[in-house]
């Protein structure tokens, strides 16, 4: 019986322009920086770097602790001034972002519902973001982060999908889990199908699908967030009222 309920953000809940937001989020960052005399290429380049870490990171540093041990090594400066920097870009540029994203009409009374009806909700959503960050997509999504349980963020993260062990930790952080219980819902054939792996059934929504390894996704259940809606119905033996 599915007791919890994991949602990716980015492309699931949030709809994204992927590309576009790739461009105006590094263009943004590197600009905050370029005005503070700091060489724009170096920064992006750690920025990446720094990003690769956390994604092969498996602990026992958090991903938080990852990534600016690899920008403090290729950006030279004092860190309370790149961490302040870094604080100021999210604050005051990174809702130019916002740009590149739009609301899914049903994501929030689909949450309020599933809320309403005692389901445990997660926001699994890859911790390679600060917690200021994700808060702030969340409310681009036009939802709510108190309805979320947990909310994966870079602070938190000991591991980044499609490692199992992001899940692995994720079940652990929320109390144990029987995986069984679960159902990951994303938009990643790679990062979120990573559920599977350790026994989380999982649906992809395919209104921004990224499957860059052209897997045969034939057997996955899928389809866009209305079909999600007649899914979770049949899945959960629910009638959803939205």
């Amino acid at each position: 019986m599915i007791k919890t309920i994991l949602f990716d953000l980015d492309g699931t809940l949030l709809p994204i322009e992927h590309q576009k937001f790739v461009d105006l989020y590094f263009g943004e960052m590197v600009k905050s920086f370029a005005v503070k005399g700091f060489d724009a290429k170096v920064v992006l380049n750690a920025v990446l770097e720094g990003t690769q870490g956390m994604r092969l990171n498996e602990g026992p540093l958090s991903n938080n602790d990852v990534f600016w041990n690899y920008f403090t090594t290729m950006v030279k400066g004092d860190p309370i001034i790149l961490k302040a920097i870094f604080e100021d870009f999210y604050q005051h540029r990174f809702d130019l972002v916002k740009a590149s994203t739009s609301i899914e009409p049903l994501a929030r009374p689909l949450i309020k519902e599933l809320k309403k009806l005692g389901y445990t909700l997660i926001l699994a959503t890859n911790p390679l973001f600060p917690a200021i960050s994700t808060h702030k997509r969340i409310i681009w999504a036009n939802l709510d982060k108190e309805d979320f349980s947990i909310i994966t963020t870079i602070e938190t993260g000991y591991a980044s999908k499609p490692n199992p062990k992001y899940f692995i930790n994720l079940l652990a952080a929320a109390g144990n889990l029987d995986p069984k219980t679960c159902l990951m819902i994303g938009n990643d054939a790679i990062e979120d199908l990573a559920a599977t792996k350790v026994g989380i059934e999982t649906f992809l929504i395919t209104d921004h699908l990224i499957n860059k390894n052209k897997i045969d996704l034939s057997m996955i259940p899928q389809g866009n967030f209305s079909d999600l809606i007649v899914y979770l119905n049949k899945k959960l033996g629910i009638q959803l009222i939205l």
